[in-house]
């Protein structure tokens, strides 16, 4: 068994990263094996939908758009117009047999180890701290060690799935002081809640990965999510009741705000998501 060393310092701008390329650099999965250099790496311990509150939306302006698909977009806290989180906004207008469920969904399948998403930061052989980035969302194998307070510890030695596991990455990332932005995200989260697994594809997205100070990362991932997959998340998690499907059927239609295909239809709701990643090492057997 190799070990992955995480890297030569516990802070996320002073790791030393091996990239895929040389310079210019240019990014490309082809160019990775099971990873994609020495890391550094980091596992989801958290996950949630950010929702309004009185202080606005957060997210980011996907599209560029005020009001897309005629569905006027959000304010942040800061008071930045544009924000695309439909999400956030209907959360509360949900029956709560969903919106209690959904959460829950989240929680149990990161305790679990259903949801087990790895990211790799990749930087070029002789980059520095600030400049061009490239995040691999890859999925771990399950077999993750939680706290007592059920979420995944840092610090472990995690495996990849057999064949492959990639999740999700962006190749136009930057890293500005202890920032990483980054766009052109795809990424698919998967949830199982009791019997029932559904996958939810993020398109078009956009990241935001902040040093935490304690050698973790503070995430916000948002992006268009198809409609077909939320109706398949609603009612999944909704059971049996064939009263709430229909009522979801009607209603998370007249919802859609966005598009997965920037010349396509509206076809996706979007959506933002705060989450948390600890510092892992990853083995290869």
């Amino acid at each position: 068994m190799r070990v992955l060393r995480r890297g030569a310092a516990p802070a996320l701008l002073g790791l030393l990263v091996a990239g895929c390329a040389a310079e210019p650099w240019s990014f490309s999965l082809d160019d990775c094996g099971r990873t994609c250099g020495d890391g550094p790496y980091y596992l989801v311990d958290h996950f949630e939908i950010a929702m309004e509150d009185e202080t606005g939306l957060d997210g980011f302006d996907l599209d560029g758009l005020p009001n897309d698909c005629e569905v006027e977009d959000g304010t942040s806290p800061d008071g930045a117009p544009g924000i695309d989180n439909q999400f956030g906004a209907i959360f509360d207008v949900l029956p709560d047999s969903v919106s209690a469920v959904i959460p829950l969904a989240i929680e149990t399948s990161l305790q679990s180890g259903a949801m087990s998403i790895v990211v790799e930061v990749v930087r070029p052989d002789a980059g520095g701290d600030d400049g061009p980035v490239a995040l691999v969302f890859r999925e771990a194998d399950g077999d993750v060690l939680a706290g007592t307070d059920g979420r995944p510890l840092g610090g472990q030695t995690l495996g990849l799935v057999d064949g492959d596991n990639v999740l999700g990455h962006s190749t136009s990332a930057e890293s500005t002081g202890d920032v990483i932005a980054a766009s052109e995200l795809e990424v698919l989260l998967k949830l199982q809640y009791l019997d029932t697994s559904v996958e939810l594809p993020v398109k078009r997205g956009m990241a935001r990965l902040t040093d935490d100070g304690e050698g973790g990362l503070d995430l916000t991932i948002g992006g268009a999510v198809p409609v077909d997959a939320v109706m398949e998340l609603v009612s999944g998690l909704g059971g049996d009741d064939e009263n709430l499907r229909e009522l979801l059927e009607a209603m998370i239609p007249l919802m859609v705000d966005a598009r997965t295909d920037p010349d396509g239809p509206c076809d996706g709701l979007s959506g933002t998501f705060w989450g948390h990643a600890v510092p892992v090492y990853l083995f290869e057997p």
